[in-house]
């Protein structure tokens, strides 16, 4: 009745675009008349569609000299939707673990970084195609790769020598040793194939080609041969191309154990120098055993002169440090030696291992007393005199002679003024001028002894150096110009607070004689002035009472 269009079921765009539709007006006339129109509906995207991959697996097979950049497969993938719903891109699920990479538009996956058998043998790894839509859909496939390997490595023995001893009984037909080999590659690549190339014009050996067992062939004589260098070849000659390596056996033909080990020298001489670490070279003692086998095998040890476990010997005959040295400890060490064979039984001989410790400067110069030293100067003394300490002042060096044990002597604190001066090389202390005890009376020198060393070392020690006094200073007189009045009758006057002594000098004043005078003054009698308790004091009489009189005095010491 409305002429709304409706849709009667969910549309899909993939499945049908366009609908024309005829739509029919009718009216209810008699006769009905009608008129018919065209609808076209177009159905619009969505991006209800994730995009599909032709193939959801592809399997490589590359070898490991596969070169790189080159494209090694192609996925393909459609999206039905439309714009960008449909617009594909392609991505690796682990790119940054593979050496692979690939073309996100194209789908082009390429080999970035060589490929290696011997590492990894598969890959298998996801590829991710994404649509574009704002809300994107994406489907997975997987890409497969085997590599596939080449024979890029050769056979590799376990040992570049193999050595072997057999007596000269040794059965025929018994196995001497096995060689080994390892080889990366697998398969046909890594079959080994194993042959005697040289060492044996003779054929007294034969070896089994696929295991490397060497066994005796026909019997030895030790004084036809008492050895053989033979050459072994190891070959994957199955592999294309075939690849082979070599390695050398010795087999030594032993006879009786007669002979002694000998020592190139009888005795050996070295020098280290001290505070080395541990596992320095001392020396290289060489012994040779004429016996083969074990009878010339040679082992050595040190059995004595090693004080405080100070070295080590090896097998072959290295004598290292087990521990720095100290030269102050132990100057020279007088290591003996053993060397011995592992013959039945075993026989031995020894030789001497002098090692001189040279010396580092590591040690400061010491004084022989850390106390202070204590010394005296009588003031004025003139230049030169010898100050003497008490105990002597003198200092050792711990080092070896030389510029690390030569010590010199320095006043290096408590004489900004000069007054001393110390002998460089005895430390014998000297007066560089005279000293008044009435300015200082004490002395704290620092004494510095350096060794010459490189660097050099030093240490310190304190000189207290006391002044004795002098008397060179005469007493000193106060209070005698002072104004006294003697009025008449009167007889007498005390004047101990006015007139007093002094000395600038440290040594006791006994008595002092004090005379006065004055104009028209005729001093009856002067009385003695003293230092010390009770205060001094001066008695003056006069005949001519009444007189203004001024005080002079002169004085001696008694």
């Amino acid at each position: 009745s409305t002429g709304a269009l409706f849709a009667l079921v969910s549309l899909d765009r993939e499945e049908r675009s366009t609908y024309v539709l005829v739509i029919r007006a009718t009216d209810h006339g008699s006769p009905p008349l009608f008129s018919n129109a065209a609808v076209i509906v177009i159905v619009s995207d969505i991006n209800d569609n994730a995009p599909q991959f032709n193939e959801t697996r592809i399997s490589v097979n590359l070898t490991e000299s596969h070169p790189t950049g080159t494209v090694i497969a192609m996925f393909r993938a459609t999206d039905v939707d439309l714009g960008n719903n449909a617009a594909v891109l392609f991505e690796l699920g682990n790119a940054t673990e593979v050496p692979f990479t690939i073309d996100t538009t194209t789908g082009e996956i390429s080999l970035v970084q060589p490929l290696d058998y011997e590492t990894v043998m598969d890959y298998e790894i996801p590829v991710v195609a994404r649509d574009g839509g704002t809300m994107s859909l994406f489907s997975e496939a997987l890409f497969a790769v085997s590599v596939v390997d080449i024979n890029d490595n050769p056979p590799i023995f376990s040992q570049e020598l193999y050595f072997m001893a057999i007596p000269e009984n040794f059965t025929v037909g018994l196995s001497v040793l096995q060689v080994v080999t390892i080889d990366q590659d697998t398969g046909t690549n890594a079959a080994v194939t194993y042959q005697i190339v040289a060492g044996d014009p003779t054929d007294i050996f034969a070896i089994d080609t696929n295991t490397g067992v060497i066994t005796l062939e026909s019997g030895v004589d030790f004084e036809r041969q008492a050895q053989y260098i033979l050459t072994i070849s190891a070959t994957n000659s199955q592999a294309d191309p075939p690849l082979a390596s070599t390695t050398t056996v010795s087999v030594n033909i032993t006879e009786l154990n007669e002979h002694f080990p000998m020592f190139s020298q009888v005795m050996y001489q070295a020098t280290l120098v001290e505070n080395e670490p541990s596992g320095i070279s001392v020396v290289q003692v060489m012994a040779t055993d004429l016996d083969v086998g074990s009878s010339g095998e040679i082992s050595f040890e040190i059995a004595a002169g090693n004080t405080g476990s100070a070295f080590e010997i090896t097998d072959m005959g290295v004598v290292l440090t087990r521990r720095p040295l100290d030269r102050e400890q132990e100057e020279i060490y007088m290591l003996t030696v053993v060397a011995r064979d592992r013959g039945t039984p075993p026989l031995s001989s020894t030789t001497i291992v002098m090692v001189t410790v040279l010396d580092v400067n590591d040690s400061p110069p010491q004084f022989t007393f850390t106390v202070p030293y204590a010394a005296t100067l009588t003031e004025n003394a003139p230049q030169g005199t010898a100050v003497t300490t008490t105990p002597p002042l003198d200092a050792s060096d711990a080092d070896s002679i030389g510029p690390n044990s030569t010590i010199t002597f320095s006043i290096t604190d408590g004489d900004p003024g000069r007054f001393f001066t110390v002998d460089p090389l005895t430390g014998q202390l000297e007066s560089e001028r005279s000293v008044d005890f009435e300015l200082v009376n004490q002395f704290v020198l620092t004494i510095t002894a350096m060794d010459s060393g490189v660097p050099p070392l030093s240490s310190n020690a304190t000189v207290v150096v006391s002044i004795s006094d002098q008397n060179d200073n005469p007493p000193m007189l106060t209070g005698l110009s002072s104004l006294v009045v003697f009025t008449e009758g009167q007889g007498q006057l005390v004047l101990a607070s006015n007139i007093s002594a002094t000395d600038a000098d440290s040594l006791p004043l006994h008595l002092i004689t004090v005379t006065l005078s004055g104009p028209d003054v005729q001093v009856g009698q002067v009385g003695t002035l003293s230092v010390g308790p009770p205060p001094p004091s001066v008695v003056v009489r006069s005949e001519n009472s009444g007189q203004l009189l001024e005080l002079s005095g002169s004085f001696t010491p008694e």
